[in-house]
């Protein structure tokens, strides 16, 4: 049997140490790699900005947002319709003001509390009053 000196501990240490660090790329790991969500809304010039943020969304978690607004006509036959029968096309929408008793009402949209409330899925940060009320 070999006889342990402290420079031979202390090579073993460095060198295991550097096998089990894990590498620094998995900090850098998206959440949703690979994820892909469709959505679609009418045509405004806020959805015009809120498009030009997308690529610092994907960035951050890895998802692939396919977003495609189309003209108010057009987008509410078509998210009345994909409701309507319980459609998988969307994974997000728009609420359309003239339809929104009908979309809430039938259950097709649910209030964002829940989600907003826990604080495991919400960031500390974020504050409803940087949001405009609804009535």
């Amino acid at each position: 049997m070999a006889h342990l000196t402290r420079r031979t501990f202390l090579k073993a240490a460095i060198v295991g140490g550097a096998v089990l660090r894990p590498p620094a790329v998995l900090g850098q790991t998206k959440p949703f790699a690979g994820v892909i969500i469709k959505g679609s809304s009418f045509q405004h010039v806020f959805h015009t900005y809120l498009k030009e943020l997308i690529p610092e969304f994907e960035a951050k978690t890895g998802m692939t947002v396919d977003f495609a607004p189309q003209a108010f006509p057009i987008y509410n036959q078509r998210a009345d319709l994909e409701l309507s029968t319980q459609g998988s096309a969307w994974d997000f929408l728009n609420i359309t003001f003239i339809y929104s008793g009908r979309w809430i009402g039938a259950g097709w949209f649910a209030p964002l509390d829940e989600f907003v409330n826990d604080r495991n899925q919400t960031p500390r940060e974020w504050d409803a009053a940087d949001f405009v009320s609804g009535a």
